[in-house]
């Protein structure tokens, strides 16, 4: 089992803000590729995997 250390932040109220903005918007894409990846499982019956998967193809790397 590897070993794993935790660390404890005191960010700023403007870090605090940034960080809350930028965590939002992970957690939006996230869910939206979870939808819709949910959505074509149903419909299609097929499980897609990530890899596999462009959601949003502004976003994947050339």
């Amino acid at each position: 089992m590897g070993k794993a250390d935790r660390y404890r932040f005191y960010p700023t109220p403007e870090q605090e803000s940034l960080l809350r903005r930028t965590l939002g918007g992970v957690r939006l894409v996230d869910n939206k590729a979870l939808h819709v990846r949910t959505q074509r499982n149903h419909s299609e019956g097929v499980l897609v995997e990530f890899p596999h998967f462009p959601i949003f193809p502004v976003l994947v790397a050339t």
